[in-house]
């Protein structure tokens, strides 16, 4: 493997993690802020995939300003070996490169979801 193909390696396997990002509603009602959380592995599992089927496909597309738009605006990319890149608009120059390296497909496979139902 080349150093680009391994760095780009690198930063697809960070997007993975970083993917899952979600900025937080902060608009809920007092009768929804005094609910008991739900948690559905069930459910969890279908977002995952979901998310993950969006990325690879952005992928292929080269769309980097979709990937981008994955992470929160506040978001944080670490890649193995280079600095941490923060923000949208700096993680959508990364994607970029990504995408200019050449990388067309990613496979994101998941193979299992923990964690206990509330």
């Amino acid at each position: 493997m080349t150093k680009n193909s391994l760095l780009a390696l690198s930063l697809l396997c960070g997007l993975t993690i970083l993917n899952s990002c979600n900025n937080a509603d902060t608009s809920k009602t007092k009768a929804e802020k005094e609910s008991k959380p739900t948690f559905d592995l069930t459910v969890a599992k279908n977002e995952i995939e979901e998310a993950n089927r969006n990325f690879m496909d952005l992928v292929a597309k080269g769309d980097s300003v979709g990937l981008a738009n994955s992470y929160t605006t506040d978001a944080k990319f670490m890649s193995a070996g280079a600095p941490a890149v923060v923000g949208r608009a700096n993680i959508q120059r990364a994607m970029s490169e990504i995408v200019k390296s050449g990388i067309t497909k990613v496979d994101l496979r998941l193979k299992e979801v923990l964690g206990q139902k509330i």
